[in-house]
This record gives C-alpha cells, structure tokens and sequence, in this order.
C-alpha cells in the first residue's frame, strides 16, 4: 500500500491516505485505487466430456472448480448439458445398445431416453431457460445434412425445426440461436420456436 502511495504526485498521497483509512479493507482500498477489482475465486461445478486414451471412451466427469476435486458421473457419455435447476442432465450417451440423446438426474442415475426415435447421430442438447424443452443437433435422416430438432424434456417425438448445430437458447426462451446458412451467408442465426423460419443475428 505505502509503495503505491509513494508512487503519487505529493497532492494525491494524502488524499490516498485518508481514503486508506476510511477503507473498510486494504482489498477495498487498493480496488478502488487500481480500477480493477481482486477477481472473485471460481465456484460451483462443470461437467464435461473426456476422452480416455487408456479406456477409448467418452466419460463425463464432474469437477470442483474452487478445489479441483473431479467425480465421475456417467460412463461412456459426452456433450453434458444441465437443466436450470441443476436437477437433470441431458448428454450424448455412446453406450452401444443405448446410443443417441439421454437425460439422468444430477448424480448420474435414473436414466432416461430423450427421443421416441432415438437416433446415434442425436447430440449436443441445450436446454430452454423453463426447462420444458431441449433443442439439440442431429444427421439423423443421413443426407449429411445437420438439423435442429426440439424435444419435450419428459421425452417424446423429435420435431425438426431448422438446418444448422450448435443450438443454445436465447435467455426468454422464444428464440434459438444456432450455426447455420441462409442465402450464402454463414455464421450465427436465429430461429424462433418451431416456426423454422432462420434470420441472420444482427449487430
């Protein structure tokens, strides 16, 4: 602290001393001198999908990031993606008689099949802000075309609502961003519900 007061036209140091003071930390002193707050330490969990070169798998592992612990959750899975409330989580599942789009509760268990018609091309799910639907990418009809599909988040029928990957929710709810084409130009789009009308983001 004194180093940095040393550092200032003799007019501001006994301003910088008396705002030392006053100051209910030297954290908060020294944030307020330097414009730059002390970065908050990480909290919370992220799931995410790694790839074992001894086990030639998918496993999704959960990992502390305020202590590094990780926890295996869920075997031969990748793309995990948590509702809103932290409850379920929707991934690809690679297990060979169950392949395509699944959900399990946080701790790994009570697993569940997505789609109706499950396809192993089903993946990369993301979640609407309510939680009632996933939207997710899939080369299910196999003309090496992605498309976007929604599915009820207690399961049932796929319904294709665009061309395009990668979708994620706009935080109302009512519009889906997603990588995709239109007229030539590729790069981030919208689509709005099952409507399959697509637009170009604009600035």
């Amino acid at each position: 602290a004194m180093t940095a007061v040393a550092m200032m036209p003799p007019g501001a140091q006994q301003q910088a001393l008396a705002e030392l003071r006053a100051a209910p930390s030297l954290d908060d002193w020294l944030n307020g001198l330097l414009g730059t707050p002390t970065p908050v330490p990480p909290q919370g969990r992220i799931a995410f999908g790694r790839y074992g070169v001894d086990t030639g798998r998918y496993d999704i592992i959960l990992r502390d990031l305020a202590t590094g612990e990780e926890i295996f959750l869920l075997a031969q899975a990748s793309q995990p993606a948590f509702s809103p409330d932290g409850r379920t989580v929707a991934y690809h599942s690679w297990q060979p008689n169950a392949l395509g789009l699944f959900a399990a509760t946080a701790d790994g268990t009570q697993r569940r099949l997505l789609t109706r018609d499950a396809h192993p091309e089903d993946g990369y799910p993301a979640w609407s802000p309510d939680g009632s639907v996933l939207a997710f990418a899939s080369l299910r009809l196999g003309d090496g075309m992605s498309r976007i599909y929604t599915v009820p988040a207690h399961g049932g029928n796929a319904t294709s609502i665009a061309y395009g990957e990668y979708a994620d929710y706009a935080p109302e709810g009512d519009v889906i961003a997603i990588k995709s084409c239109v007229g030539g130009s590729c790069g981030i789009m919208l689509t709005v519900g099952d409507a399959g009308s697509v637009a170009p983001m604009s600035g």
